[in-house]
């Protein structure tokens, strides 16, 4: 109810109850929908979206690649000290690479 029933990140060691565990790691396309019963009563399930982790593990590691290189750059140009933990790193679009 906090999350507006919003679940996220569920995984196989995730400590739901099996019924909603299967449902929710199934394959599904966004908009699926499910009615499953658990020992807590019936649960109406809903498919919002997934990503995989691999395009989070890539995107993670380009931002961390590209923003290295932008500051290794900056040093041997310019004198300076470096703050890292002032360093904020926006949204990149790695769908020019993996595809959307």
């Amino acid at each position: 109810a906090e999350s507006g029933g919003l679940y996220e990140d569920i995984t196989a060691t995730s400590s739901y109850v099996p019924e909603f565990l299967d449902w929710a790691l199934a394959e599904h396309k966004k908009g699926d929908t499910g009615i499953i019963k658990t020992d807590y009563g019936y649960h109406i399930m809903y498919f919002v979206a997934s990503r995989p982790m691999w395009k989070s593990y890539a995107e993670s590691g380009l931002m961390q690649e590209r923003s290295a290189e932008i500051v290794n750059s900056a040093r041997e140009q310019y004198a300076m000290d470096i703050d890292y933990s002032a360093i904020a790193l926006g949204f990149v679009d790695i769908s020019k690479w993996f595809g959307a």
